[in-house]
């Protein structure tokens, strides 16, 4: 009977384990779904700042490439005015003073902006005109250079 009731004991302890270790499982399990759900919630925050991200560079490229395009129309409307002048005999010192002639002969009362030396060896000039008339009547004046005895000297 020693025997048995040992067995009996063995058995109600076992079994008091038992019923700790379901318990212990039940909440493992309580907290596993939350987990779960945490770890859902998380993802799906996650797949919404993905998509704001993606959002936001996908505008930040537009402003981007709009700028540039901006950027590229300015720049276009800065160099619409401006001539060239290749072929010019002249020196750094002389070279505005060059220009203003040669410019003169071909049109009166045009408006100089600025004038610079481009390349001193290949004598290219920049001319920087106020508008686009000006740079207009020069271009339709172009012809009297030749006419004029002036070689090898070319506006564009």
């Amino acid at each position: 009977m020693e025997n048995t009731d040992e067995m009996l004991q063995m058995m109600k302890v076992l079994t008091e384990e038992i019923k700790l270790i379901r318990l212990g499982q039940k909440e493992y399990m309580k907290e596993i779904i939350e987990l779960k759900k945490e770890n859902k919630d998380l993802r799906e925050k996650l797949l919404e700042l993905e998509n704001k991200i993606t959002k936001m560079e996908k505008s930040t490229e537009e402003l981007c490439f709009k700028a540039q395009e901006k950027l590229q129309q300015q720049k276009r409307a800065l160099r619409k005015n401006n001539i060239i002048i290749k072929g010019l005999e002249i020196n750094e010192q002389t070279v505005i003073k060059e220009a203003e002639t040669l410019i003169g002969n071909l049109q009166d009362n045009i408006k100089i902006k600025e004038i610079g030396l481009i390349n001193k060896q290949k004598n290219i000039v920049l001319v920087k005109l106020s508008t686009w008339e000006d740079k207009k009547k020069i271009m339709m004046n172009n012809n009297k250079l030749s006419k004029s005895g002036v070689k090898n000297v070319y506006v564009y």
